[in-house]
């Protein structure tokens, strides 16, 4: 009776904070141990259910609070510029993909689908004329066009 109408809340409530099977069951563990240690100081005509949430809700804050100063330890130098040379990367590659993105929807209508049917989707030259109704000539203007504005990063004649 105690196990399902306590235990389960219990460990549903700290599992969804903490996202961590194996140190829920460790907390609970520490919780139910520290009782049975301190049966005697806690009394009978304490409500034990209250008594639980509150120790666990005490244990998950420690937990957090653990793994921020964790989180927050200086790091050694060499770990310090792999990260951020990582992060620079990162952000990088991201304003690169921004860029990317912004310039094709600068070019015209017709040259940014022929451009995307092929370096997204992946179209042959062929293919790519078949979807447009128009002939493979003209696929290979509009997609040299579009390569040369990409490369320019502007719209030129």
């Amino acid at each position: 009776m105690l196990y399902n109408k306590t235990i389960i809340p219990l460990s549903d409530y700290a599992f969804r904070i903490l996202k961590d099977e194996h140190l829920v069951k460790d907390i609970l563990q520490d919780l139910f141990v520290n009782i049975y240690f301190r049966r005697e100081e806690i009394g009978r005509e304490v409500n034990i259910t209250g008594y639980l949430h509150n120790a666990l809700k005490y244990k998950v804050a420690s937990v957090l609070r653990s793994r921020l100063s964790a989180h927050n330890r200086p790091l050694p130098i060499e770990e310090a510029n792999e990260y951020l040379y990582i992060r620079s990367d990162e952000i990088e590659k991201k304003e690169m993909r921004v860029e990317l993105e912004t310039n094709i929807q600068t070019l015209p209508q017709k040259c940014r689908k022929a451009f995307i049917l092929n370096y997204v989707n992946e179209f042959s030259y062929k293919e790519i004329a078949s979807e447009m109704n128009i002939s493979v000539k003209t696929v290979e203007k509009h997609i040299s066009k579009a390569l040369r504005v990409l490369r320019n990063g502007r719209w030129s004649n």
